[in-house]
């Protein structure tokens, strides 16, 4: 727990016999100083014998690409809130963004169940007034992934906007929600200025994409929470 990782595997201990089993990790511990990631809540995704949902790492350092992407939360498997990266980062371009003792940055663990293959863990520092959860289990060679955000508690809540990011490594080849074509840049800041939009959808019931590699697939279900509407690109 001090460690704020959790990793989660289809195979349990003999997961080096079954090297296509499935396997997922949850960060939600320290920010880790300066060579920390704005990306509380991330998720990293095995499976088939690759990852399908690599952790992008570091750039060279005292380059733009360190402080304008890897330093900014839609660089990770997680969630933004506004555009505008978790803390420490925030809107700035910061190479090394560091918390303090007075302003830390850290996730908590909720539950962790080997016996389930679940794990929850929250951070309610990542962006003042909101409370950010998430919670991953393995069914089968399958992950479920929940994320919700409430406001935190003395807080009032109002309308936000919400990225729930997902890096691929494949290639999309089929999604049962019809497709339109876009263009330009998502953003002008916190690192969207360097995602190019290629499709956009309405997403108002459940949708599956499939990501293929190779000769290995990826099926992706979204499913909108009932009663609200969401956007997705």
């Amino acid at each position: 727990p001090a460690s704020g990782v959790s990793v989660l595997r289809q195979a349990g201990a003999d997961f080096v016999t079954q090297p296509d089993s499935t396997a997922v990790a949850l960060s939600y511990g320290p920010h880790g100083g300066g060579h920390g990631h704005s990306d509380k809540l991330t998720i990293t995704l095995f499976a088939q014998g690759r990852q399908w949902l690599p952790d992008f790492g570091s750039m060279p350092y005292e380059t733009n690409w360190k402080g304008e992407w890897t330093a900014q939360t839609i660089s990770h498997n997680t969630l933004v809130v506004d555009g505008i990266s978790q803390q420490p980062t925030g809107v700035r371009d910061v190479q090394w963004p560091v918390d303090s003792a007075e302003k830390r940055v850290c996730g908590r663990l909720l539950r962790f169940a080997p016996e389930a293959k679940s794990v929850s863990a929250t951070c309610d520092s990542a962006y003042p007034g909101l409370a950010l959860s998430r919670s991953v289990r393995i069914a089968g060679a399958c992950v479920v992934d929940r994320f919700d955000v409430a406001p935190a508690a003395g807080t009032a809540g109002e309308a936000r906007r919400f990225d729930y990011v997902l890096h691929i490594d494949g290639d999309m080849v089929k999604s049962t929600a019809a497709l339109e074509a876009r263009s330009g840049k998502l953003g002008e800041r916190c690192g969207y200025q360097h995602v190019e939009q290629t499709h956009t959808t309405e997403l108002t019931k459940p949708m599956a994409l499939t990501y293929t590699a190779g000769e290995k697939r990826l099926r992706l279900w979204i499913v909108p929470v009932p009663g609200k509407d969401a956007k997705g690109g």
